[in-house]
């Protein structure tokens, strides 16, 4: 309804109440002429005693008239009565504007129609159910006031009213006849009784706007649809379809928080809804979409997003969630940033915190409103304690664990840095990683400074580990590949302890070993640099331990090196190799029915010790033995010197004898010998 169809129908209106005055003055005018002077002489005292104003009846009023634009004002009344205070009385009175508004009568009746005739401003008092009818919204109350200058109807009294969306009560309205505009105090309202959606409403101030159908709500606004609450300080719009004739949305501006509610339970059963938290949705700016029967199918939230679900928060630039048909909601999209905060853990269990950040999130939402499968994508960030893992995308199962993709890497302080194909992290009371294909790892200097050698150089790769987060344990497996020092183990399985200083390798375990002689000064008079010998050893099973420096190794161990022309092997139920810091060996120990073999010569005891340095040996047993070159000695402890062939044979502790025994030692043609590899002369 535009301002000059308004203007139009005011003056209509004022037209409407002179013709009302006109008509009821004539009816005054007349039966005071009658009656009037002969009932004052008939009393003296009328002059000396004020009385009440005395009705003059009338007939029933009927009358039509026409505005300079042809519109048909049609009045009515059971009875008209004159005053003779100048004040008209229209009984059952009704004052229809036919047409006025788009085509539709615009209509006001009450059990009593009052006019000020006497007055110059145009003056209209609707007493006992009155009302006023447009095509837009009907009010009633039991007083409607009209008012010429302005053009205003109000009312000081409640009022009821129906608008095609809602059907309530005001405390107090004012509409301007001028401009079709409707205000209201003090609003509660429901949808109309025929409409399967619509929402509930509570507001201190309702502006009902007839140019395009739009309702706003202002001061502490409270709206309900199905299972949503709005609550907003800032004005709510309700916002409708002129075309389709239905309203279309609802929007709130700043500070507007939407609450939605958890489902209801069983008849009776208050106590599940009571125990399940809403969902609290804040935004700068709220969008609510309504479908054909106005029910609530999508919350746009475009800016400065938060939600919230007991100690789940999420945060974002802007956000989408929609809704089902019977209002819960069924998916959440942010995106712009999004910082999330999620329970994780099993029911039951205890559980903990998960800290998220990206840049788009899809969440689907369970029906009691718990957050449920979701992606996490662009720049992901995954806190668990102190361990961060960072991915191109991260796929939450709306429980306990994420999934990682996309050169998924985690640090984790306690232990190390890794980066895999695939991650996978399921959050609870003992956070636990999952890595697979090609996981690759650098250990934190600062937890495994036990180990020898520079640590900062230490790494590992397998296809898969598996620790908990922040434990300082953590275990690899399948072609599992360890560096540290000059050391390097290839196995099946890894386990890493940093708080015990230990690591054990298992299953098919291959070490290859640095053995180093101390410096020696060389022609210059200087130090030169240690001579090294590579070994391999092999076992099922190979331990370190921090507190010991040894490599230990069980599960049928040996230890080989193989030189030109030669083998060199240790044997024994279980090898301990004594480290030096820089991580090479000094010796091996041999313990266990061991045996020793260098070309055709042979070594056993109950426990051997090699240092490939001096590249001496010792036995021990009841008794150890050295067979070489078909010859045999025996005794409680030997000491060969495989260098120069010469051993030493203690059979007890009170007699010493030392004997020659000459190790038989194999090398092709013309080989005199290499410096630095065992057996070679120094």
């Amino acid at each position: 309804m535009t301002g000059g169809r308004h203007r139009r129908w005011a003056r209509r209106v004022g037209q409407a109440a002179s013709l009302l005055a006109l008509l009821g003055f004539g009816v005054f005018v007349a039966r005071e002429l009658r009656d009037g002077f002969a009932r004052r002489g008939a009393d003296p005292g009328a002059t000396e005693a004020a009385e009440e104003p005395e009705d003059v009846e009338s007939l029933a009023l009927e009358t039509t008239a026409f505005d300079s634009d042809g519109t048909r004002i049609e009045i009515r009344a059971r009875e008209a009565l004159g005053r003779s205070d100048g004040r008209q009385r229209l009984l059952e009175a009704e004052v229809r504007l036919v047409g006025a508004d788009q085509g539709r009568d615009v209509r006001l009746a009450a059990d009593e129609l009052v006019l000020d005739v006497a007055s110059d401003v145009e003056s209209l008092d609707f007493i006992g159910n009155a009302l006023l009818e447009t095509p837009r919204i009907q009010l009633s109350g039991p007083h409607l006031r009209f008012r010429g200058s302005p053009n205003r109807l109000w009312s000081i009294d409640p009022v009821q009213f129906v608008t095609e969306d809602f059907v309530g009560m005001a405390a107090s309205v004012q509409f301007r006849v001028d401009t079709g505009d409707v205000h209201l105090r003090g609003v509660t309202a429901d949808p109309p009784p025929a409409a399967s959606g619509g929402a509930r409403v509570a507001a201190g101030r309702a502006r009902f706007d007839p140019a395009d159908g739009a309702t706003t709500l202002v001061e502490a606004v409270e709206l309900t649809s199905g299972r949503l609450e709005l609550h907003s300080d800032s004005p709510v719009v309700v916002r409708r379809d002129l075309a389709l004739g239905r309203t279309r949305a609802i929007e709130a501006g700043f500070a507007s928080e939407l609450v939605v509610r958890p489902p209801p339970g069983p008849p009776g059963d208050e106590t599940a809804t009571e125990e399940t938290p809403p969902i609290t949705l804040s935004s700068d700016f709220v969008e609510i979409e309504l479908g054909p029967d106005g029910a609530p199918t999508t919350v746009r939230l475009p800016e400065g997003v938060q939600l919230a679900r007991g100690h789940t928060d999420l945060r974002a630039g802007r956000g989408r969630l929609a809704l089902a048909p019977d209002g819960s909601p069924e998916r959440l999209d942010l995106g712009g940033g999004v910082e999330a905060r999620l329970e994780a853990g099993l029911a039951g269990v205890a559980r903990r915190l998960v800290f998220v950040e990206s840049e788009s999130m899809e969440a689907e939402i369970e029906p009691d409103g718990e957050l449920g499968v979701a992606l996490f994508e662009g720049g992901v960030e995954t806190r668990v304690g102190e361990a961060t893992a960072t991915s191109d995308t991260a796929h939450w199962n709306g429980a306990n664990t994420f999934r990682l993709e996309g050169s998924p890497r985690l640090e984790d302080p306690s232990l190390l840095e890794l980066e895999s194909t695939r991650m996978r992290l399921t959050a609870g009371s003992a956070s636990r990683v999952r890595a697979d294909g090609r996981v690759a790892v650098r250990f934190a200097a600062s937890e495994l400074d036990w180990l020898p050698g520079a640590v900062e150089e230490a790494g590992l790769i397998a296809e898969r580990a598996d620790f908990a987060a922040g434990s300082g344990r953590a275990r690899f497996f399948e072609d599992v590949r360890l560096r540290f020092g000059p050391n390097r183990v290839i196995s099946g399985a890894l386990t890493v302890d940093a708080a015990a200083g230990k690591l054990v390798a298992m299953e098919g375990v291959r070490s290859d070993l640095e053995f180093a002689t101390p410096p020696r000064e060389d022609e210059s008079g200087g130090a030169s640099e240690p001579d090294r010998f590579a070994f391999t050893a092999t076992a099922n099973l190979m331990a370190y331990e921090a507190g010991t420096a040894r490599l230990s190794w069980r599960g049928g161990p040996q230890l080989e090196h193989r030189g030109p022309g030669e083998v060199t092997k240790l044997v024994a139920d279980r090898l301990d190799a004594a480290l030096t810091p820089g991580g090479a060996a000094s010796s091996v120990t041999g313990s266990g029915e061991a045996g020793f073999d260098r070309g055709d010569s042979r070594i056993e005891g109950d426990r051997i010790r090699y240092s490939p340095g001096p590249d001496v040996l010792e036995a021990w047993g009841a008794p150890a033995t050295v067979d070489s070159d078909g010859r045999r000695s025996e005794g409680g402890w030997l000491e060969v010197g495989l260098s120069d062939a010469r051993s030493r044979i203690r059979p007890s502790d009170r007699s010493r004898t030392e004997t020659r025994v000459v190790v038989r030692r194999t090398r092709p043609q013309g080989d005199s010998g290499t410096r630095g590899e065992p057996g070679t002369r120094r």
